[in-house]
C-alpha cells in the first residue's frame, strides 16, 4: 500500500527543513573557510541543497532523459555530482577548516536520517527514485569527507575476488604477513559469504572458546572479518556485509541494519581513498554480481607486498591508491 499523501507531505516538509538548515550551514562554512578550494566546495554543497529543496517543493519527481547518459544509471548521477567530491581530493585542510568539515559532516548525518525516514515509506516510483538519488549524493559527499583524516603516506590496496575461497585465502595471507585486521576492509553480498559462515561458524566458535575469546576476535581469515562485520541494505547494491574503515566511512554500524547506506556512500568513500570513478563502478558492480571486495590500508613501503598477496590469492582485479594525493 502506497503511503498516504498527507503523511508523505509531512515527511517531505521535515526533509525540506533539514535541507534548508544544511544549506545555511554550508553557506556559513564557506564564509569562514580559510582554504579557497574548501570554500568553493561548501558553496557548491549549499547550491546542491537549494536545488534539492526546489525539486521537492515543486514535486519535480520525473527523471528527464538528459539525466541518464548512455544508460549508465545511478553512477551517471554520481559522476555529474562528483565535482564537489573531487574538490576535496586536493585539499590539505588547516586545523580551523577541519572543524568546519566536522560540523558539516554532522549536519549531513542528521540530513541522511531524515532521508531514511522518508524512504522507509512505500513511495511511488518517481518519488522513490528521485529521493534515492538525492540521498546517494548526500551520502557520497559525507563519506568522502570521512576519509580526509587519513595520513598522506597511507595507501589502500583493493582486490576483487570471484570466489569466497580466494578472498578467504587473501585475508589469511595478509594476516600472516602482519597486516592487522583493523586495517582490512570487506564489502560483499551477504549471500556470497553465507556458505562460508555456515560451514565455519561451528569451528570458529570452538576455536574462540578454546582460546577464551569473546566473539570473533581470535578467529582468523575471512570468517574473522565476517564475525565483526555489519549487515546493511545498501540501495543500488543489495544486502551486504561490510567491515573496517569502509563501514565507518559510509556510516554503517553494528546496529545499522536496514536502509543505512547507498551506492553513493561507497562511491564517496572509495573516491576519498583515491579510487577512480571507473574503478569504483567496477568494484561496486562486482560486489553486486556476487564478488568480494577486500581492501587493506597500509604504509607505502608495504603496498607491493599487499598487492602481491592479493594477486597470488587469485584476485581478478587489484588496484593501488594513495589515500591523499601528494602536495
Amino acid at each position: 500500500m502506497k503511503e498516504n499523501g498527507t503523511k508523505l507531505d509531512e515527511r517531505l516538509e521535515s526533509l525540506v527543513v533539514e535541507l534548508l538548515e544544511t544549506e545555511k550551514l554550508y553557506l556559513r562554512a564557506a564564509e569562514n573557510a580559510l582554504d579557497d578550494d574548501l570554500r568553493r566546495l561548501f558553496e557548491a554543497r549549499a547550491a546542491q541543497r537549494k536545488e534539492f529543496v526546489e525539486t521537492i517543493r515543486q514535486k519535480s519527481w520525473a527523471i528527464e532523459e538528459d539525466e541518464d547518459v548512455d544508460g549508465e544509471g545511478p553512477f551517471d548521477v554520481l559522476k555529474r555530482g562528483s565535482l564537489t567530491i573531487r574538490a576535496t581530493m586536493a585539499l590539505e585542510p588547516k586545523k580551523t577548516d577541519m572543524v568546519l568539515i566536522d560540523e558539516t559532516r554532522e549536519a549531513d548525518r542528521a540530513l541522511l536520517e531524515q532521508y531514511r525516514k522518508v524512504l522507509s515509506g512505500d513511495l511511488e516510483d518517481p518519488v522513490q527514485t528521485r529521493l534515492e538519488r538525492q540521498y546517494a549524493l548526500v551520502q557520497a559527499a559525507q563519506a568522502n569527507l570521512a576519509t580526509m583524516r587519513g595520513t598522506p603516506d597511507s595507501q589502500m590496496i583493493l582486490g576483487l575476488f570471484d570466489t569466497v575461497e580466494h578472498a578467504e585465502q587473501a585475508v589469511r595471507n595478509l594476516e600472516e604477513a602482519g597486516f592487522e585486521r583493523q586495517h582490512i576492509n570487506l564489502l560483499a553480498q551477504e549471500e556470497a559469504v553465507k556458505s562460508l559462515v555456515e560451514d565455519q561458524r561451528a569451528d570458529a566458535a570452538k576455536e574462540s572458546a578454546a582460546a577464551g575469546a569473546v566473539g570473533g576476535g581470535a578467529v582468523g581469515g575471512l570468517i574473522g572479518l565476517v564475525a565483526g562485520a555489519s549487515t546493511a541494505i545498501i540501495m543500488g547494491v543489495g544486502t551486504v556485509l561490510t567491515g573496517g574503515a569502509l563501514a565507518a566511512a559510509i556510516g554503517i554500524t553494528a546496529a545499522g541494519a536496514g536502509i543505512g547506506a547507498s551506492y553513493g556512500g561507497i562511491f564517496g568513500a572509495l573516491m576519498g581513498w583515491g579510487v577512480s570513478e571507473g574503478d569504483v563502478q567496477h568494484f561496486v558492480e562486482g560486489v553486486r554480481d556476487g564478488k568480494i571486495l577486500v581492501a587493506v590500508e597500509t604504509e607505502r613501503n608495504r603496498s607491493e607486498l599487499a598487492t602481491s598477496i592479493m594477486r597470488d590469492a587469485g584476485a581478478s582485479y587489484v588496484s593501488t591508491h594513495q589515500e591523499k594525493p601528494e602536495s
